[in-house]
Protein backbone atom coordinates (compact mmCIF):
# COMPACT_ATOMS: atom_id res chain seq x y z
CA UNK A 1 0.00 0.00 0.00
CA UNK A 2 1.39 3.50 -0.93
CA UNK A 3 -0.21 6.10 1.30
CA UNK A 4 0.51 10.01 -0.26
CA UNK A 5 -0.54 12.92 2.10
CA UNK A 6 0.62 15.92 0.23
CA UNK A 7 -0.73 19.25 2.06
CA UNK A 8 -2.68 19.22 5.11
CA UNK A 9 -2.51 22.32 7.74
CA UNK A 10 -1.69 22.20 11.45
CA UNK A 11 -5.06 20.84 13.34
CA UNK A 12 -3.54 20.12 16.57
CA UNK A 13 -1.04 17.52 17.82
CA UNK A 14 -4.05 15.47 19.22
CA UNK A 15 -6.47 16.23 15.90
CA UNK A 16 -3.46 15.44 13.48
CA UNK A 17 -2.58 12.04 15.08
CA UNK A 18 -6.46 11.20 15.40
CA UNK A 19 -6.68 12.33 11.77
CA UNK A 20 -3.75 9.70 10.59
CA UNK A 21 -4.99 7.02 12.24
CA UNK A 22 -8.40 7.19 11.19
CA UNK A 23 -7.15 7.36 7.85
CA UNK A 24 -5.03 4.62 8.15
CA UNK A 25 -8.05 2.48 9.25
CA UNK A 26 -9.95 3.72 6.23
CA UNK A 27 -6.86 3.04 4.15
CA UNK A 28 -6.02 -0.55 5.30
CA UNK A 29 -9.79 -1.21 5.46
CA UNK A 30 -9.78 -0.57 1.73
CA UNK A 31 -6.60 -2.21 0.79
CA UNK A 32 -7.88 -5.72 1.59
CA UNK A 33 -9.95 -5.03 -2.00
CA UNK A 34 -7.65 -3.42 -4.05
CA UNK A 35 -4.53 -0.81 -3.84
CA UNK A 36 -5.55 2.90 -4.02
CA UNK A 37 -3.28 6.02 -3.94
CA UNK A 38 -4.29 9.28 -1.80
CA UNK A 39 -3.62 12.35 -3.38
CA UNK A 40 -4.34 15.67 -2.28
CA UNK A 41 -6.07 15.05 0.74
CA UNK A 42 -7.23 18.85 2.10
CA UNK A 43 -9.40 19.29 5.35
CA UNK A 44 -10.73 22.79 5.36
CA UNK A 45 -9.79 24.82 8.38
CA UNK A 46 -13.36 25.14 8.96
CA UNK A 47 -13.95 21.50 9.29
CA UNK A 48 -10.84 21.36 11.81
CA UNK A 49 -11.97 23.58 13.93
CA UNK A 50 -15.64 22.36 14.10
CA UNK A 51 -14.02 18.88 15.14
CA UNK A 52 -11.16 20.32 17.28
CA UNK A 53 -11.72 20.87 21.09
CA UNK A 54 -10.42 19.05 24.37
CA UNK A 55 -11.63 16.30 25.55
CA UNK A 56 -13.36 13.31 23.39
CA UNK A 57 -12.25 13.73 19.65
CA UNK A 58 -15.20 12.83 17.22
CA UNK A 59 -14.61 11.72 14.13
CA UNK A 60 -17.52 10.68 13.02
CA UNK A 61 -19.00 13.51 11.08
CA UNK A 62 -15.34 13.66 8.76
CA UNK A 63 -15.27 9.84 8.02
CA UNK A 64 -18.69 10.45 6.71
CA UNK A 65 -17.84 12.78 4.25
CA UNK A 66 -14.08 11.13 4.00
CA UNK A 67 -16.19 8.07 3.26
CA UNK A 68 -17.83 9.43 0.31
CA UNK A 69 -14.51 11.60 -1.48
CA UNK A 70 -12.24 8.59 -1.32
CA UNK A 71 -13.92 6.42 -3.60
CA UNK A 72 -14.25 9.05 -6.22
CA UNK A 73 -10.95 9.09 -6.41
CA UNK A 74 -9.65 5.60 -6.17
CA UNK A 75 -12.29 5.08 -9.09
CA UNK A 76 -10.87 8.00 -11.24
CA UNK A 77 -6.85 6.16 -10.33
CA UNK A 78 -7.72 2.64 -10.05
CA UNK A 79 -4.61 1.41 -11.57
CA UNK A 80 -4.99 -1.70 -14.68
CA UNK A 81 -5.86 -5.31 -13.83
CA UNK A 82 -2.51 -6.60 -14.43
CA UNK A 83 -3.69 -10.62 -14.55
CA UNK A 84 -6.40 -9.80 -16.87
CA UNK A 85 -3.85 -8.15 -19.32
CA UNK A 86 -1.61 -10.68 -19.05
CA UNK A 87 -4.28 -13.24 -20.14
CA UNK A 88 -5.37 -10.78 -22.88
CA UNK A 89 -1.57 -10.97 -24.37
CA UNK A 90 -0.89 -14.44 -24.08
CA UNK A 91 -4.31 -15.21 -26.26
CA UNK A 92 -3.42 -12.91 -28.51
CA UNK A 93 0.27 -14.18 -29.00
CA UNK A 94 -1.10 -18.07 -29.21
CA UNK A 95 -3.52 -16.84 -31.93
CA UNK A 96 -0.38 -14.84 -33.79
CA UNK A 97 1.60 -18.65 -33.70
CA UNK A 98 -1.35 -20.52 -35.28
CA UNK A 99 -2.17 -17.79 -38.10
CA UNK A 100 1.91 -17.91 -39.01
CA UNK A 101 2.26 -21.52 -38.66
CA UNK A 102 -0.78 -22.20 -40.79
CA UNK A 103 0.46 -19.82 -43.63
CA UNK A 104 4.21 -21.54 -43.54
CA UNK A 105 2.62 -24.61 -43.69
CA UNK A 106 0.74 -23.64 -46.86
CA UNK A 107 4.05 -21.94 -48.30
CA UNK A 108 5.81 -25.56 -47.92
CA UNK A 109 3.45 -27.42 -49.49
CA UNK A 110 3.08 -24.59 -52.47
CA UNK A 111 7.35 -25.44 -52.78
CA UNK A 112 7.28 -28.93 -52.27
CA UNK A 113 5.13 -29.41 -55.42
CA UNK A 114 7.33 -27.71 -57.41
CA UNK A 115 10.67 -28.95 -59.10
CA UNK A 116 13.76 -28.32 -57.59
CA UNK A 117 15.08 -26.68 -60.83
CA UNK A 118 11.84 -24.69 -61.12
CA UNK A 119 12.12 -23.65 -57.89
CA UNK A 120 15.77 -22.28 -57.79
CA UNK A 121 14.68 -19.79 -61.12
CA UNK A 122 12.73 -16.69 -61.08
CA UNK A 123 9.32 -16.51 -61.97
CA UNK A 124 9.93 -14.97 -64.92
CA UNK A 125 12.14 -17.44 -66.21
CA UNK A 126 9.55 -20.47 -64.85
CA UNK A 127 7.49 -18.80 -67.81
CA UNK A 128 9.95 -18.88 -70.32
CA UNK A 129 11.14 -22.66 -69.97
CA UNK A 130 7.17 -23.85 -70.21
CA UNK A 131 6.49 -22.92 -73.28
CA UNK A 132 9.53 -24.01 -74.74
CA UNK A 133 8.98 -27.33 -73.97
CA UNK A 134 5.31 -27.77 -75.45
CA UNK A 135 6.16 -28.38 -79.02
CA UNK A 136 8.50 -30.89 -78.56
CA UNK A 137 5.36 -33.17 -77.28
CA UNK A 138 3.35 -33.83 -80.76
CA UNK A 139 6.55 -35.16 -82.37
CA UNK A 140 6.59 -38.32 -80.68
CA UNK A 141 3.25 -39.76 -82.13
CA UNK A 142 4.75 -39.13 -85.90
CA UNK A 143 7.33 -42.02 -85.57
CA UNK A 144 4.37 -44.61 -84.46
CA UNK A 145 2.96 -44.64 -87.84
CA UNK A 146 6.78 -45.79 -89.46
CA UNK A 147 7.09 -48.24 -86.98
CA UNK A 148 3.90 -49.87 -87.76
CA UNK A 149 4.37 -50.03 -91.45
CA UNK A 150 8.13 -51.65 -90.70
CA UNK A 151 6.43 -54.38 -88.46
CA UNK A 152 3.63 -55.50 -91.23
CA UNK A 153 6.33 -55.48 -93.70
CA UNK A 154 8.61 -57.99 -91.53
CA UNK A 155 5.39 -60.01 -91.20
CA UNK A 156 4.40 -59.97 -94.52
CA UNK A 157 8.18 -61.03 -95.34
CA UNK A 158 7.86 -64.03 -92.76
CA UNK A 159 4.72 -65.17 -94.33
CA UNK A 160 5.89 -69.02 -95.45
CA UNK A 161 5.69 -69.16 -99.55
CA UNK A 162 2.84 -72.08 -100.71
CA UNK A 163 4.59 -75.27 -101.94
CA UNK A 164 6.20 -75.37 -105.66
CA UNK A 165 4.07 -76.11 -108.11
CA UNK A 166 5.18 -78.75 -110.75
CA UNK A 167 3.71 -78.23 -114.60
CA UNK A 168 2.45 -81.42 -116.27
CA UNK A 169 3.75 -82.43 -119.53
CA UNK A 170 0.62 -82.22 -121.94
CA UNK A 171 2.49 -84.28 -124.41
CA UNK A 172 1.25 -87.80 -125.16
CA UNK A 173 3.61 -90.36 -124.19
CA UNK A 174 4.33 -93.13 -127.08
CA UNK A 175 2.48 -96.16 -126.48
CA UNK A 176 3.62 -99.51 -126.97
CA UNK A 177 3.22 -102.87 -125.75
CA UNK A 178 4.97 -105.33 -123.39
CA UNK A 179 8.23 -106.03 -125.75
CA UNK A 180 9.14 -102.56 -125.56
CA UNK A 181 13.40 -102.05 -124.42
CA UNK A 182 13.57 -100.50 -121.46
CA UNK A 183 17.12 -99.56 -119.74
CA UNK A 184 18.15 -101.63 -116.91
CA UNK A 185 17.51 -99.88 -112.97
CA UNK A 186 16.95 -101.33 -109.38
CA UNK A 187 15.48 -98.53 -107.06
CA UNK A 188 12.45 -97.54 -105.04
CA UNK A 189 10.24 -94.96 -106.16
CA UNK A 190 7.20 -93.25 -105.26
CA UNK A 191 4.35 -91.17 -106.90
CA UNK A 192 4.40 -87.59 -106.77
CA UNK A 193 0.77 -87.42 -106.47
CA UNK A 194 -0.96 -90.31 -107.99
CA UNK A 195 0.15 -92.68 -111.04
CA UNK A 196 -1.50 -95.80 -112.60
CA UNK A 197 -0.05 -99.04 -112.98
CA UNK A 198 -0.64 -100.65 -116.38
CA UNK A 199 -0.51 -104.23 -117.73
CA UNK A 200 1.24 -102.64 -121.33
CA UNK A 201 2.77 -99.29 -121.58
CA UNK A 202 -0.38 -97.80 -123.81
CA UNK A 203 -2.66 -94.79 -122.51
CA UNK A 204 -5.32 -95.62 -125.29
CA UNK A 205 -6.27 -98.78 -123.50
CA UNK A 206 -8.09 -97.55 -120.08
CA UNK A 207 -9.45 -101.40 -119.58
CA UNK A 208 -5.18 -102.48 -118.65
CA UNK A 209 -5.37 -100.38 -115.79
CA UNK A 210 -4.73 -102.70 -112.63
CA UNK A 211 -3.63 -100.98 -109.86
CA UNK A 212 -2.83 -97.11 -108.58
CA UNK A 213 -0.05 -96.27 -106.30
CA UNK A 214 -0.30 -93.07 -104.20
CA UNK A 215 2.31 -90.47 -102.60
CA UNK A 216 3.97 -92.01 -99.85
CA UNK A 217 3.82 -95.71 -101.28
CA UNK A 218 6.71 -97.21 -102.35
CA UNK A 219 7.35 -99.71 -105.59
CA UNK A 220 10.43 -101.09 -106.95
CA UNK A 221 11.42 -99.32 -110.55
CA UNK A 222 13.57 -102.53 -112.50
CA UNK A 223 13.93 -100.51 -116.18
CA UNK A 224 13.22 -96.78 -117.94
CA UNK A 225 12.78 -96.00 -121.48
CA UNK A 226 13.36 -92.35 -121.87
CA UNK A 227 12.48 -91.85 -125.00
CA UNK A 228 9.01 -93.19 -124.50
CA UNK A 229 8.45 -91.92 -120.98
CA UNK A 230 7.50 -94.96 -119.74
CA UNK A 231 8.87 -96.79 -116.13
CA UNK A 232 8.84 -101.04 -115.77
CA UNK A 233 8.06 -101.44 -112.22
CA UNK A 234 6.86 -104.45 -110.29
CA UNK A 235 3.59 -103.99 -108.55
CA UNK A 236 1.82 -106.41 -106.52
CA UNK A 237 4.10 -109.50 -107.63
CA UNK A 238 3.48 -108.34 -111.43
CA UNK A 239 5.83 -106.38 -113.83
CA UNK A 240 3.30 -102.96 -114.67
CA UNK A 241 3.95 -100.10 -116.53
CA UNK A 242 3.72 -96.58 -115.31
CA UNK A 243 4.31 -92.78 -116.47
CA UNK A 244 8.07 -92.00 -115.68
CA UNK A 245 6.43 -88.11 -114.98
CA UNK A 246 4.67 -89.14 -112.28
CA UNK A 247 7.11 -91.13 -110.50
CA UNK A 248 10.12 -90.08 -108.18
CA UNK A 249 12.92 -91.24 -106.03
CA UNK A 250 12.82 -88.79 -103.62
CA UNK A 251 11.34 -90.02 -100.68
CA UNK A 252 10.54 -86.46 -99.51
CA UNK A 253 9.25 -85.05 -102.30
CA UNK A 254 7.03 -81.60 -101.67
CA UNK A 255 6.02 -80.26 -104.87
CA UNK A 256 2.45 -80.26 -105.65
CA UNK A 257 0.52 -81.43 -109.49
CA UNK A 258 -2.85 -79.99 -108.75
CA UNK A 259 -3.55 -76.87 -107.15
CA UNK A 260 -7.53 -76.39 -108.59
CA UNK A 261 -9.68 -78.68 -107.22
CA UNK A 262 -11.31 -79.13 -109.98
CA UNK A 263 -8.80 -80.88 -111.70
CA UNK A 264 -8.70 -83.70 -108.83
CA UNK A 265 -11.87 -86.38 -109.81
CA UNK A 266 -12.42 -89.35 -108.04
CA UNK A 267 -14.14 -92.61 -109.96
CA UNK A 268 -16.98 -94.69 -108.20
CA UNK A 269 -14.07 -97.40 -108.22
CA UNK A 270 -11.79 -95.63 -106.23
CA UNK A 271 -9.47 -94.02 -108.66
CA UNK A 272 -7.84 -90.41 -108.66
CA UNK A 273 -7.53 -88.44 -111.68
CA UNK A 274 -5.25 -85.28 -112.34
CA UNK A 275 -6.28 -83.34 -115.56
CA UNK A 276 -3.92 -79.98 -116.46
CA UNK A 277 -6.10 -77.00 -117.91
CA UNK A 278 -5.75 -77.32 -121.50
CA UNK A 279 -7.72 -75.17 -123.99
CA UNK A 280 -8.05 -76.27 -127.62
CA UNK A 281 -10.69 -78.30 -129.85
CA UNK A 282 -11.09 -82.04 -130.69
CA UNK A 283 -13.15 -83.66 -133.01
CA UNK A 284 -13.49 -88.03 -132.58
CA UNK A 285 -11.67 -90.22 -135.12
CA UNK A 286 -14.71 -92.17 -135.42
CA UNK A 287 -18.40 -92.43 -133.15
CA UNK A 288 -17.49 -92.38 -129.38
CA UNK A 289 -19.27 -92.10 -126.02
CA UNK A 290 -19.15 -89.45 -123.78
CA UNK A 291 -19.00 -90.12 -119.99
CA UNK A 292 -20.11 -88.51 -117.01
CA UNK A 293 -17.03 -89.73 -115.29
CA UNK A 294 -13.33 -90.67 -116.77
CA UNK A 295 -13.75 -94.50 -116.13
CA UNK A 296 -15.72 -97.15 -118.74
CA UNK A 297 -15.66 -99.80 -115.49
CA UNK A 298 -19.37 -99.33 -114.64
CA UNK A 299 -20.29 -100.32 -118.51
CA UNK A 300 -22.70 -98.19 -119.93
CA UNK A 301 -24.13 -96.66 -117.14
CA UNK A 302 -22.29 -93.56 -117.17
CA UNK A 303 -22.51 -93.05 -120.99
CA UNK A 304 -24.35 -89.48 -121.80
CA UNK A 305 -24.03 -89.77 -125.44
CA UNK A 306 -22.59 -91.67 -128.34
CA UNK A 307 -21.24 -88.71 -130.94
CA UNK A 308 -20.10 -88.94 -134.65
CA UNK A 309 -17.30 -88.85 -136.29
CA UNK A 310 -15.60 -85.05 -136.86
CA UNK A 311 -18.01 -83.41 -134.28
CA UNK A 312 -16.22 -80.35 -132.80
CA UNK A 313 -15.92 -80.21 -129.32
CA UNK A 314 -14.05 -77.82 -126.25
CA UNK A 315 -11.27 -79.81 -124.17
CA UNK A 316 -10.81 -78.02 -121.21
CA UNK A 317 -8.58 -80.75 -119.71
CA UNK A 318 -6.24 -83.73 -119.98
CA UNK A 319 -4.85 -86.81 -117.77
CA UNK A 320 -2.07 -87.82 -119.13
CA UNK A 321 -1.71 -90.57 -116.82
CA UNK A 322 -5.49 -91.59 -117.04
CA UNK A 323 -5.83 -91.48 -120.53
CA UNK A 324 -8.76 -89.24 -120.86
CA UNK A 325 -9.23 -85.61 -121.95
CA UNK A 326 -12.06 -83.64 -120.30
CA UNK A 327 -14.75 -81.46 -122.66
CA UNK A 328 -17.86 -79.40 -122.78
CA UNK A 329 -20.88 -80.88 -124.51
CA UNK A 330 -24.09 -78.71 -124.77
CA UNK A 331 -23.22 -76.90 -120.96
CA UNK A 332 -22.35 -79.79 -119.42
CA UNK A 333 -18.93 -81.51 -118.42
CA UNK A 334 -18.10 -85.15 -119.95
CA UNK A 335 -15.06 -87.52 -120.43
CA UNK A 336 -13.66 -89.11 -123.11
CA UNK A 337 -10.83 -91.32 -124.18
CA UNK A 338 -8.05 -89.25 -125.60
CA UNK A 339 -6.39 -91.64 -127.72
CA UNK A 340 -9.89 -91.37 -129.89
CA UNK A 341 -9.52 -87.90 -130.20
CA UNK A 342 -7.73 -85.40 -132.89
CA UNK A 343 -6.84 -81.68 -132.36
CA UNK A 344 -8.77 -79.59 -134.44
CA UNK A 345 -5.98 -77.46 -136.32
Amino acid sequence: MRTVLNSYDFLGEKFQNKRKEAVTQVANKRDKDDSFYFEDIIVNEEKENQYKYEGEFEMEPYLDEFREDVPKKISRNKPVNIPIVIGAVAVLIVLCTLIWMVSHKETKNTSADVPPEIAQVEPEQVEEQIPEEEPEEPEEPEEEPEEVVEQVDEIEEEVPAGPEVEEISLIEPTSGNASMKFDSVSETVTAKDVASVRLAPNVNDVYNIYGQIKKGDTIKRIGVNEQTGWSKVEYNGRTGFALTQFLTTDMDYDKVLVTDPNNRVTTQDGYVMIFADCDDNVTPRDNVNLRTEPSASDGNASVIIKIKKDTVLHRTGISPDSGWSRVEYEGQIAYVVTGYMNVVQ
